[in-house]
């Protein structure tokens, strides 16, 4: 999961962890990430791919918001573990298209 601690992001994982899902949340900095119990939170940084690994290791399913620089190779990062992948998109003053 990334996007965790953002609005929309949060939001997911609340509703997967209330549902039961194992969850894996991407931050750079998991001791500040606030998540809920029970999120397994590493730390990794999107606009750095090579950070990646920890993260993606072993999941089949990605929810993913994507930064523009490096959209396409985090995109295909993730694709290669994930049977599901679900990219998310930002819009709105200051953001373009992200994915």
């Amino acid at each position: 999961m990334t996007g965790a601690t953002g609005n929309v992001g949060g939001n997911v994982v609340r509703r997967l962890v209330g549902a039961g899902a194992n969850v894996r949340a991407l931050t750079r900095d998991p001791r500040g990430a606030g998540l809920p119990e029970g999120v397994h939170v590493v730390a990794g940084d999107l606009t750095r791919p090579s950070s990646l690994a920890e993260a993606l290791e072993g999941v089949d399913r990605v929810f993913l918001f994507p930064v523009a620089e490096t959209a396409r190779e985090v995109v295909a990062l993730a694709r290669s573990p994930a049977r599901r992948l679900v990219r998310g998109r930002a819009y709105g003053r200051g953001h373009g298209r992200t994915g």
